[in-house]
């Protein structure tokens, strides 16, 4: 009933189409964003970091805590179940502290490469591989 009495011009209908086809791309974006993000979070949920994830417990070392690791680590390393205690300035999963001030001959000038940095007990590469 409406549209029989209300007339739209060329102008009002190009304008409608492209309000269409505007929502149809904006819509298009937000899928593939959508599948992007989880594409990534699904990456990072299931690649391989080098180490095995499971039964790990950090434990931050506070106070006399850090003034006798050796005495906690040896006492804990007696302890049925646990296979092996290390230690390190973090925890292993957020790795905070990062440098890029690394030079070696033959390095792009222009490469923006960080290495992570993290301080570890001696034995902390073989209890984490």
């Amino acid at each position: 009933m409406l549209k029989s009495t209300v007339r739209m011009g060329t102008r009002g209908m190009l304008l409608r189409k492209g309000l269409v086809v505007f929502q149809f791309i904006l819509s298009a974006l937000l899928i593939i964003s959508t599948l992007v993000v989880y594409m990534q979070l699904h990456y990072i949920r299931t690649k391989n970091i080098g180490m095995n994830r499971e039964n790990l417990i950090y434990v931050p070392m506070e106070g006399e805590l850090q003034n006798r690791y050796e005495v906690v680590k040896r006492e804990l390393e007696n302890v049925p179940g646990i296979q092996a205690v290390t230690s390190a300035n973090q925890n292993p999963l957020m790795i905070g502290n990062a440098t890029g001030d690394v030079n070696w001959r033959g390095k792009d000038p222009a490469a923006g490469i960080l290495f992570s940095k993290m301080t570890v007990g001696y034995d902390f590469e073989r209890q984490w591989a």
